[in-house]
């Protein structure tokens, strides 16, 4: 990682330069990922807005088993592959303090996030050549929002934590395999939206940090249709509750 911070009150400007070589989409990715982030304080507030960005290649070359050598019965390949996919994810943030009174909140645009940041969405097939397997891929996006509230004292914490993503599909029709399914890949496609609530409490005592959490998500699912949104006339939810406890050193 390459990063470079400065600060001209009221403002803060971050630009990073990021390389993960052990995920496959950035290891794959045209170029290294470029996040620019803007801090601007007020007494003490702070309102932030930035963009991540990264340029990456589903696969180098074609499949010559996927290719329908009845249509182009002479050369099949592997052909080389250059075909690119932007994911661009703008957000806008802050942070708003009173006292011990702290809240936090950040809506998150995610344009083909893939499984590299965790966030509803990913890629698909908008057109493919039959007879060379070569693609054009499209962005399958999604609205993702949370906020954060919490007030510490120097013995205990008390917070609750919200969030909410949105699958937003494609603006392209997506390509079907063989099988009928629509091509796809990423994280939690076939989800139509995700909600999530976690209230928390917190002791403190000197090194030690002994903590109690509720986690409870629901998440809307079902087929996707042909612009990669979730059917909703035929779509299910499910919820689920989590206990969670830790105890946590820090030194």
């Amino acid at each position: 990682m390459f990063k470079v911070h400065h600060k001209v009150d009221p403002f803060e400007f971050i630009f990073a330069v990021t390389k993960d070589f052990w995920h496959q989409v950035s290891r794959d990715s045209v170029s290294p990922g470029l996040f620019f982030q803007t801090n601007v304080f007020y007494g003490d507030h702070q309102f932030s807005a930035g963009v991540d960005f990264l340029s990456f290649v589903p696969r180098i070359h074609t499949d010559e088993d996927e290719a329908d050598v009845t249509l182009y019965p002479y050369d099949v390949g592997p052909y080389k592959e250059t075909e690119t996919i932007n994911s661009f994810m703008p957000f806008i943030a802050m942070r708003l303090r009173h006292n011990d009174i702290v809240f936090k909140s950040r809506l998150t645009y995610a344009g083909a996030s893939a499984d590299f940041y965790s966030l509803l969405g990913g890629y698909g097939i908008c057109k493919r050549n039959k007879a060379t397997d070569e693609r054009l891929y499209t962005k399958l996006a999604s609205l993702n929002w949370w906020t954060e509230l919490y007030c510490r004292t120097d013995k205990t914490e008390l917070g609750i934590f919200v969030g909410f993503g949105q699958n937003l599909g494609s603006s392209h029709e997506l390509q079907k395999d063989t099988d009928g399914n629509f091509i796809t890949w990423g994280y939690l496609v076939g989800i139509d939206n995700i909600f999530r609530v976690q209230p928390r409490v917190r002791f403190y005592h000197g090194p030690v940090i002994l903590s109690f959490e509720i986690d409870f998500c629901r998440a809307v699912y079902g087929d996707i249709n042909k612009c990669g949104k979730v059917i909703t006339d035929k779509c299910h939810a499910v919820s689920n509750i989590r206990l969670i406890s830790s105890i946590k050193y820090a030194f």
